[in-house]
């Protein structure tokens, strides 16, 4: 399980950009965020967007997500989402790295 927080106020677009053979690293269950009791993080839901990354939007707050990964690093950024029409995918953003052993 992978659990994120956004701690900006805003609506954020999480997308791993490597590694980029990631669709046979990652696997990422659907599930039903409402089963989430009061004290646990509601469920982010992934999907594949262009290029094949894993990308989800994230609004303020707390979230998990079912996902495995295999050993690796994994580098995401995460983009504050815009209306621009460039789209947040073409956007610099705060980049970030998860290690799994």
């Amino acid at each position: 399980m992978l659990e994120f927080e956004n701690a900006s106020g805003r609506f954020m677009m999480l997308v791993f950009v490597e590694p980029h053979d990631q669709a046979d690293k990652i696997r990422c269950y659907p599930i039903d965020h409402t089963m989430a009791r009061p004290d646990q993080a509601p469920w982010l839901l992934f999907e594949w967007g262009p290029r094949h990354r894993l990308m989800a939007t994230m609004p303020p707050g707390r979230f998990a997500s079912a996902c495995s990964l295999a050993p690796g690093q994994y580098t995401f950024v995460a983009k504050r989402v815009s209306h621009d029409p460039r789209g947040a995918e073409d956007s610099l953003g705060t980049k970030g790295t998860i290690t799994v052993q």
